[in-house]
């Protein structure tokens, strides 16, 4: 990819929409070790690798594309991104709340409904997290931009509120985000990357190693409260880890990915895939309902053993369903009217 591209903003990149489906493939990935193979996720080395970057990946790209929301108003900056992010949530929350809700109602009769219950059932069936992650992100980055404070000073005030905020990882995802924004704002800061590509995956490639279950564990969190001051210093010390971890990695595939000569990606099948970048959005959402909420409650893997089911059965799965997001979401926005109810837009 020729250097000065990502800086053209009139300009649609092939290699960034690649690398969006590269990551929705690695969601699934993920989701299926989780969610369908019998056996503790958080020991599964594969697992832990693809979560250690992939979410810090999404973000990253996020903030890359970041520069003209930070130009608009505050109200038309509002409406946009929470069109974008927020209302997809509370949609698709109320479906699959109604769905899981109604099948109980014919089961056991409006008498075990409560209001109480319903909006604990709309909150944790809404709750796609990285959307509203990025929500705050973008509203982080947004008052930092567009106060009269030197960069370096609001990089580093947000970056402080960022690690107050303890939920939707905003700890980890912001400074992601912050990345996304510097690398396109800074030639240099690109270049930079682009020439040490191989030494930053192998850092990467290394830190890795040592991404054990303790660490993961140790990293996610305990009550500062009722640890000892060592406890205290290895529970931060760790979170550090994570998230410099997550840095690197988003870095690697980034650099990687943009490495790709877009002569040499004329394909029919990769620009079929560059075309389904511009979905990873929905494509998150519905995989998320259809494939978690749902396949995954009823298809359980027991019988293939640990390199079976994680490199041939995941990857293959992981295939079929992005595909199938895919597929529906194409369908959707063939229509003004679906696309603007279930996403909040269209193409």
């Amino acid at each position: 990819m020729r250097k000065e591209a990502i800086y053209q903003s009139n300009k649609r990149l092939l290699q960034f929409d690649l690398l969006k489906v590269f990551a929705c493939l690695l969601v699934i990935w993920g989701h299926t070790i989780m969610h369908m193979y019998v056996s503790d996720y958080i020991a599964n080395p594969i697992y832990r690798f693809i979560y250690s970057f992939h979410m810090n990946l999404f973000m990253m790209i996020s903030g890359l594309f970041a520069s003209s929301a930070m130009k608009l108003d505050v109200k038309t900056f509002l409406i946009k991104k929470a069109q974008q992010l927020i209302y997809p949530c509370v949609v698709w929350g109320i479906c699959v709340l109604l769905i899981i809700n109604g099948s109980e109602v014919l089961e056991t009769g409006l008498s075990q409904i409560s209001v109480s219950g319903l909006l604990s059932d709309l909150y944790w069936y809404s709750d796609f997290w990285f959307l509203k992650s990025c929500f705050i992100c973008y509203g982080l980055a947004y008052l930092g931009v567009n106060t009269k404070l030197k960069k370096w000073k609001w990089i580093t005030i947000t970056l402080l509120l960022s690690q107050l905020i303890p939920f939707f990882q905003i700890p980890f995802m912001y400074p992601s985000f912050l990345m996304g924004m510097q690398l396109k704002d800074s030639k240099t800061l690109m270049n930079f990357l682009m020439k040490n590509k191989y030494v930053v995956c192998v850092i990467f490639i290394i830190m890795t190693l040592f991404w054990t279950k303790e660490a993961w564990i140790g990293s996610h969190g305990m009550s500062l409260l009722k640890g000892s001051e060592a406890q205290i210093v290895d529970f931060f010390l760790l979170r550090l880890f994570r998230l410099i971890i997550g840095i690197l990695g988003a870095l690697s595939f980034l650099s990687l990915f943009c490495a790709i000569d877009e002569s040499k990606m004329t394909s029919n099948i990769v620009r079929r895939l560059c075309d389904y970048g511009r979905y990873s959005l929905e494509i998150y959402i519905v995989h998320s309902v259809l494939f978690v909420d749902f396949v995954c409650r009823y298809i359980k893997f027991t019988e293939f053993n640990f390199l079976q089911f994680n490199m041939l059965i995941a990857p293959m799965i992981s295939l079929f369903v992005l595909a199938v997001c895919c597929l529906f979401i194409t369908i959707v926005y063939k229509s003004d009217f679906l696309s603007k109810l279930l996403f909040g837009r269209s193409l």
